[in-house]
This record gives structure tokens, C-alpha cells and sequence, in this order.
């Protein structure tokens, strides 16, 4: 029988205001990839963006097979490729994590199928973990793709991560936009040097969010998610972002932040448990759609938290 792997990966939100490059939460809105060994490389995506994919070797997905292929010493491998996306290209949800996350678990089980393949040329979690860093560039935006949960993330010679499990209920409100956004453009506008008062300012709000969310306690998110490193900066790019943030907070989100690098604008919501934090997403989510209408947004839409991280399917 052919070697064949599928897996789900799941969308994310991370820097969460204050957390900039160092925390994310993975959400339930996944994109499945699939793949089988073949004598040559294809690649067929369907679904959100599909007509903006490559559908040669130089898409995300295929090329972070090629990378772990080469990586256990075996570059002549090939594989016939699909993909299908739910999660908005460019938009500040992690679609690119998404792609460079399966594609990676795809090459490791095809390579685990193979009898030939020295099971120590393999890369474990840990390897993985850092091979996605590089080819990323950060951390924080694969670790709740491939991890799940509430990550928070940290460099010390190589990439680091904890995964948290929050015990009160967490969900998300996201309103992405028409437009898209690289992550290169948005990072492009950051300042080289901040002053202490903004320093100290992040480093007391990222630590009152990391609270706010393992304890459970939403009527701190409000204070906790305002930031002063990256979102004034990006907000030139993204005319609405104030009025978005602003008409969610009335909507009776607990918090709101741009997501990413954008330009999707997100709130959370803490509850009592998943279930009741998702159905109180939805309820912020139709208040805002109901409040007034931003021509370059998408409907909001509310998403759970993914507990479970990148997972193999049937």
C-alpha cells in the first residue's frame, strides 16, 4: 500500500495586544491536508485562496515536506499533495502556520511508513518545533498550530514553548478583513528601539493577560490587551482597526486586539466553561454585525478554542 497521511491544523490569534511574538491561541477553524508518495510532486488546493496558491513546488505545504524529506537524508521523495482551506490567506489567523505545520507532520508520517528510513533521521516534536521556527521566522505563530491551547513562546539559544490549558472557557470573535496584509509589510513599520514607559507598559499588561486568562477573570482583558509595541504602528495600515476594536468592546467583548499582524481584528471571551464562552462569542459576534456595517470587513464570526493542536485523521 502507497504511504498516505492526513492531518487538521487549526487556525490561530496570537500576539493578543501586549504579547507581541510571544503568545498565541489556537481556534477551532482548520485546514486539512493530505498526501500520498508519488513518482513526481503535485499540489491541488481547494477552498479559501485556493486560486492564490501555487499549484508547482514552491507552495508552503510542499516545500516544507521537501525541507523534512531533505532533513532525514532522503531529498528524492515526492509526493502528490491536496490541501482544503477554511482559513483566510494573509489575514492575521495563521494560514501560512497552517500550511508549514502540515506539511511537515505530512513528510515526518510518510517517512515514519517507510522501512528504509532510519528511524533516528526522523525529527521528534522538538526538532519539528525548531525547523518550523525557521522556516517561519517566529515561535509564537507555529506553537498553537502544531501544539494547540494557549502557548506562550520564548527564544534561548533556540525556540522554546510552553502550552497552557486555561481552566475557565476561552473564545474568540474575529472579523477578518477583505483585504489582505503580509506579515512583512505590517512588521516593516515597527519601531527599532522603544522607550522604558513602553516597555514596562507591555511587560504589565502581557503579564495581567497570561492572569486574566489561566485564572479566568474576563474583566481584566479590557486593560490587559492594550499594547503599545506593535498595534499603533500597524494601525496605519489598517484604517478601521480603532473602529472595529471599539464597536466589539460595545458589543460586549471582554478584550479586542489585532490579531497577528492583521488585518483581522479578534476579541476574546472568558466564561465559565468552552461552551458557554462560545456561545457568548456568538451572541458579541451577531451584536456587532447588527451595529453597523465596515465595507473592507467580513462578517464576525466566533470561534472556540483549540485545545487540540495539529492531529492526524482518518
Amino acid at each position: 500500500m502507497t504511504p498516505r497521511a492526513a492531518y487538521r491544523v487549526p487556525a490561530s490569534t496570537t500576539n493578543l495586544g501586549p504579547g507581541f511574538d510571544c503568545l498565541g491561541i489556537a481556534l477551532e477553524l482548520s485546514n486539512h491536508f493530505e498526501a500520498e508518495l508519488a513518482p513526481d510532486w503535485s499540489f491541488e488546493a481547494c477552498g479559501e485562496g485556493a486560486a492564490e496558491i501555487s499549484g508547482k513546488g514552491d507552495n508552503l505545504v510542499t516545500g516544507a515536506m521537501q525541507w523534512v524529506f531533505s532533513e532525514a537524508g532522503h531529498r528524492e521523495l515526492a509526493a502528490q499533495v491536496t490541501s482544503e482551506n477554511v482559513v483566510p490567506l494573509a489575514n492575521g489567523l495563521g494560514s501560512s502556520s497552517t500550511a508549514l505545520v502540515g506539511g511537515m507532520l505530512l513528510a515526518r508520517d510518510l517517512l515514519g511508513q517507510l522501512p528504509e528510513v532510519d528511524p533516528k533521521n526522523i525529527p521528534d516534536d522538538d526538532r519539528l518545533f525548531q525547523l518550523l521556527t525557521e522556516a517561519e521566522g517566529h515561535p509564537d505563530n507555529v506553537a498553537p498550530a502544531l501544539f494547540g491551547g494557549f502557548t506562550i513562546c520564548w527564544t534561548a539559544e533556540k525556540a522554546h514553548c510552553v502550552r497552557l490549558s486555561p481552566s475557565a472557557g476561552v473564545a474568540a470573535v474575529v472579523v477578518p478583513s477583505r483585504r489582505e496584509l503580509a506579515t512583512s509589510e505590517a512588521r516593516r513599520l515597527l519601531p527599532a528601539q522603544v522607550s522604558r514607559e513602553d516597555a514596562v507598559y507591555n511587560l504589565s499588561r502581557t503579564a495581567l493577560l497570561v492572569a486574566a486568562i489561566l485564572e479566568g477573570k474576563p474583566a481584566l482583558l479590557r486593560e490587559a490587551m492594550n499594547d503599545r509595541l506593535h498595534e499603533p504602528w500597524r494601525a496605519a495600515l489598517i484604517e478601521d482597526f480603532e473602529a472595529v476594536r471599539a464597536a466589539l468592546l460595545a458589543a460586549g467583548a471582554d478584550g479586542a486586539f489585532l490579531s497577528g499582524a492583521g488585518p483581522t481584528v479578534a476579541a476574546l471571551i472568558i466564561d465559565s466553561d468552552d461552551a458557554s464562552a462560545a456561545a457568548r462569542a456568538r451572541r458579541v459576534a451577531e451584536a456587532f454585525n447588527a451595529s453597523r456595517s465596515f465595507p473592507d470587513r467580513l462578517e464576525a464570526g466566533a470561534l472556540a478554542i483549540a485545545r487540540e493542536g495539529a492531529h492526524k485523521v482518518d
